[in-house]
């Protein structure tokens, strides 16, 4: 129980410098951006090269902030073409629904999305894989939105015409469609490359982020 006498003096109310730098401290390793728990308004997203799952799956498994999201895209995963489903399925997350191009050393994709999202479209080619998810929700608006969410991995050495072709196939330009993964453009020696002026041209914005190497 707490007492006052007479009247109370708020300038005698002040934390301890030690918990402030603490606090400082915990948020600053922070896995979660600060937030208590996951807004159930947002749908999020999320694209990892993990250079080989068949090494780093208890990496993934056990990474709180990949996990967070709806749909997870897992790129370099060297998982071979010739395993069977049962061989696969020992790299399947819970609660998420799990998919695969396989292509072996150096390539190949896994998803796993939640049941708002379903696997409409995948293309696995040697030097590229792709895989076309679409999903819908209610706008705030009260109107039902359509989208298209494009994952996909491209080796530096494919075959730039044949990518652009096979990703402008699986298009739908009358839905809402995010692309995202990674392209192997180096976006400082050719800004004006034939993957991002052909994205440009049909009304994309190119939104490159910071390499990760």
């Amino acid at each position: 129980l707490l007492y006052i006498l007479d009247q109370l003096y708020p300038e005698k109310i002040y934390p301890s410098k030690v918990a402030l730098k603490e606090l400082q401290d915990l948020e600053a390793r922070s896995l979660n951006d600060s937030t208590i728990a996951k807004s159930t308004t947002v749908i999020s997203i999320a694209f990892a090269n993990v250079q080989n799952l068949t090494h780093h799956f208890q990496d993934v498994r056990c990474d709180y902030r990949l996990k967070r999201n709806d749909l997870l895209l897992l790129a370099e995963t060297w998982i071979p073409n010739d395993m069977t489903p049962e061989e696969t399925s020992r790299y399947s997350l819970q609660p998420y629904a799990t998919n695969y191009c396989n292509v072996g050393p150096g390539k190949g994709m896994v998803g796993h999305s939640k049941e708002m999202f379903h696997l409409v479209s995948h293309i696995t080619k040697p030097t590229y894989q792709m895989m076309k998810y679409e999903l819908s929700f209610l706008h705030q608006r009260g109107q039902m939105v359509k989208c298209d969410v494009i994952g996909q991995y491209r080796s530096n050495n494919s075959n730039v015409e044949c990518f652009v072709a096979d990703l402008m196939r699986i298009i739908d330009s009358t839905r809402i469609c995010i692309i995202f993964g990674d392209f192997n453009i180096c976006t400082r020696k050719s800004p004006n490359n034939r993957i991002a002026s052909t994205l440009l041209q049909n009304h994309f914005h190119w939104n490159p982020i910071r390499s990760t190497r």
